[in-house]
């Protein structure tokens, strides 16, 4: 999931730091791609990464789709992706490309589900290899059908395997709870002693109440998919010092003309509003003068602001055990397996998660 203009990622620090991240994720999950094609992205920031992890791995080749975006020129990805490549002596195995994906899709056995791939349409899946799979970087409750034609994953026999965000050697969900931190800390919201609303559900909610009750705050935790709009009874603090905004299931409008009087009384007293994902109205807020952090926000289903904003690791970490479980999925079907047998490999690793309409 990309972010909001916020995120554009730090600067880029010491390359034996980002040298490290990825040769500890690899060898904690284990990944090993020799004689494995991957088509992926080559993006911004730690994004531009993932194309050198798979051929640190041992990939036979990778293709790393770019283009021009708000988050940076495809000329310096291109450049800045294979600098480091260069360094560690993987550069050769590293195609960089502005052209379609689908372009590439013939010869891959690994896809992943990153944003400049994206959509992957029935096109695409019609032209991959049988013993190709579908990387999906995030769990299978996070799928957005404009991103992947699952339909056509069924008919041409392509599997697709989402990756578990909450294994041991990746975490994803608790590197949440640390972001709602550093953006509090940025919105000069001292946390520590203060009274802080998390309107989210699971994962997320419950890992920013961790995190931010762990540095001291007194947290209030809403979960919109049981109930909404709330009322004052749900808190039982009145004085609410900051609201952090972190739900990606519930679609309906969380901040807005249509979000319930404690809500709008908090817009009106300008309590500063984090936004790390949900469904707000910009225009209301805008007319109310609402402080908002950052002040630019994603639409619904994507994040404002991703866990890269803390650095590497959560994109390294989460990208290797992707990858990893794709692969045992691919060697699997390589090896005669079906569709749900290569799924179940992955899935007893502990790296892969199936989606339901592969294990229906």
């Amino acid at each position: 999931m990309k972010s909001s203009s916020l995120s554009a990622m730090p600067e880029i620090p010491d390359y034996g730091i980002l040298i490290r991240r990825m040769k500890s994720a690899i060898n904690r999950i284990g990944l090993d791609l020799r004689g494995q094609n991957v088509l992926t992205e080559a993006g911004s920031g730690h994004y531009m990464l993932t194309p050198i992890i798979a051929a640190l791995a041992g990939a036979n080749h990778v293709t790393a789709k770019t283009r021009n975006s708000r988050w940076g020129a495809a000329h310096d990805i291109k450049l800045n992706t294979l600098r480091l490549a260069n360094e560690l002596q993987v550069d050769s195995k590293i195609e960089i490309t502005e052209a379609d994906a689908i372009h590439y899709a013939d010869h891959a056995h690994i896809v992943t589900n990153l944003g400049f791939v994206r959509p992957i349409t029935r096109q695409f899946i019609e032209k991959l290899p049988v013993d190709a799979a579908i990387a999906l970087m995030w769990e299978p409750w996070e799928y957005r059908s404009q991103d992947l034609d699952l339909r056509a994953c069924i008919d041409c026999g392509i599997p697709v395997i989402a990756t578990n965000e909450n294994h041991a050697n990746v975490s994803t969900f608790r590197f949440v709870g640390l972001l709602a931190l550093k953006l509090l800390f940025e919105a000069q919201v001292e946390v520590c002693g203060l009274n802080i609303l998390v309107i989210g559900s699971n994962p997320f909610g419950s890992v920013c109440l961790e995190a931010l009750s762990s540095a001291g705050a007194n947290v209030f935790l809403h979960d919109p998919t049981q109930k909404w709009p709330p009322n004052e009874d749900d808190f039982l603090e009145p004085l609410i010092d900051a609201l952090i905004l972190v739900e990606h299931r519930y679609s309906g409008e969380l901040l807005g003309k249509n979000s319930g009087p404690i809500l709008a009384a908090l817009i009106k007293a300008r309590i500063p509003v984090i936004h790390i994902c949900g469904n707000v109205d910009e225009d209301f807020l805008s007319e109310n003068n609402c402080y908002k952090y950052p002040h630019e926000s994603a639409p619904f289903g994507y994040m404002t602001v991703t866990t890269a904003y803390l650095g590497a690791k959560p994109v390294v970490d989460l990208h290797c055990a992707g990858l990893h479980a794709a692969s045992l999925v691919s060697r699997a079907r390589g090896s005669g397996a079906t569709i749900h047998e290569a799924i179940d490999i992955a899935c007893k690793s502990g790296y892969g998660l199936a989606l339901d309409r592969f294990i229906e």
